[in-house]
């Protein structure tokens, strides 16, 4: 999928402001993944950050930029609409994707959008650009929002020890006197790790049965359900190093509640997506019309097969739903530093600080949030995701 929205990154490259959304659901083979530093674990919902984490699980039946080539016999930079059109149907074509929906923003309006293939193919429902698609890791750029309205509101700062805020203590057993900050949880170095065992236990049909609370305490604290001191933890202190961690915004998704002592999932509705105008993007199957949510597929002996609609207990990291053209209004509001038809999210102090390198020793493309790649001369911040029989990227 990343192929394509570079594709329309480079046709687009007049725009001074450029917003790309990118959601399928594709095929998902765990049995043929790559890994690194996860002793043999994988799982297919890791964030696809333009192929740039260590850490992350990619699934290679995604083809890599430098397969770009074997799918246009035209520049990439002169595609017409119509020959961006072709370059998508092709991919999905040879990547057996049943349904893709992209959009460009360009100045605060849609300059170009697309909806290919089936948001359900049993049903024969059309792919559109309301198509409601699980964003997978890119619901981490809707939590640390979250989590930032509440730092410009002065209830926190970011180099804070979290625990000040917890009616529990999380705390590193390898490192027990060292503190675990907001900042920590929204670069990936706070030293938590993610147990696939856990995670993969928590999977149901339908929405998670499972509090947020209660699963964040059973996750990590001693003598919880889910607690492993040598699974759910590095070996490395806190703020030393750099490893991508869905489990630390599963924590800033639970600080947001502690904190304010709202719900997350009411939080996000009454703070960024009311104000928003996303009347259709919600953390559960429950606040949904179910018949506009694509359908996840895998792809097997010659047909598509539906996962099923699904959830977990870790959902802030990753269990987003929303559609291109609802998206589209949180990247509109970062992209006029938090502004959005007279709506405001965000300060542009703070959007800026998203978009500034926290760690350059540890990861020198990570900002609050965020991650930076170069396209060209054009400098993006983007963040993608992945998860069973999604795919996403979103950029800026």
């Amino acid at each position: 999928m990343t192929p394509s929205i570079r594709c329309i990154a480079k046709a687009s490259r007049m725009f001074v402001l450029l917003l790309l959304t990118f959601f399928a659901f594709t095929q998902i083979d765990t049995q043929n993944v790559s890994c690194s530093e996860r002793d043999g674990s994988v799982h297919p919902r890791v964030a696809f950050v333009s192929e740039i984490e260590s850490t992350s699980v990619v699934p290679e039946s995604i083809p890599s930029i430098e397969d770009i080539s074997k799918f246009s016999d035209s520049p990439i930079t002169v595609l017409t609409p119509e020959a961006l059109d072709a370059f998508i149907l092709q991919i999905m074509e040879t990547h057996h994707i049943p349904g893709v929906s992209a959009l460009v923003v360009y100045d605060g309006r849609v300059a170009w959008s697309g909806a290919y293939g089936f948001a359900n193919v049993t049903s024969n429902i059309q792919t559109s650009d309301s198509t409601v698609f699980m964003l997978a890791s890119v619901s981490k750029t809707v939590t640390g929002a979250a989590l930032l309205q509440l730092w410009e509101e002065g209830m926190f700062e970011l180099d804070d020890d979290v625990n000040d805020y917890l009616p529990f203590t999380v705390v590193n057993p390898n490192h027990p006197d060292d503190a675990i900050t907001f900042r920590m949880l929204l670069a990936h170095t706070s030293s938590l790790r993610d147990n696939w065992d856990v995670m993969f236990s928590t999977y149901v049909r339908g929405d998670t049965p499972i509090p947020l609370d209660e699963y964040v305490r059973d996750y990590f604290v001693p003598g919880g359900v889910y607690y492993d001191a040598s699974e759910n933890f590095n070996i490395w202190a806190p703020g030393t190093k750099w490893q991508y961690c869905n489990h630390g915004f599963v924590l800033a998704g639970y600080l947001v509640e502690a904190i304010t002592g709202i719900p997350f999932e009411e939080y996000c509705q009454d703070s960024l997506f009311s104000p928003l105008g996303m009347n259709e993007t919600s953390w559960f199957l429950e606040g949904l019309d179910r018949n506009t949510v694509a359908m996840p597929y895998h792809y097997t002996h010659n047909q598509f097969v539906p996962y099923g609609h699904f959830g977990y207990a870790d959902y802030p990291a990753g269990a987003l739903r929303s559609s291109t053209v609802q998206l589209a209004r949180f990247l509109v509001a970062l992209l006029h530093k938090g502004r959005i038809d007279g709506a405001k999210i965000l300060d542009s102090t703070t959007v800026e600080l998203m978009t500034t390198i926290q760690y350059p020793t540890l990861y020198p493309t990570q900002g609050l949030i965020w991650f930076q790649r170069t396209l060209g001369e054009k400098v993006l911040w983007n963040h993608g995701g992945g998860d069973q029989g999604v795919s996403t990227i979103i950029a800026f």
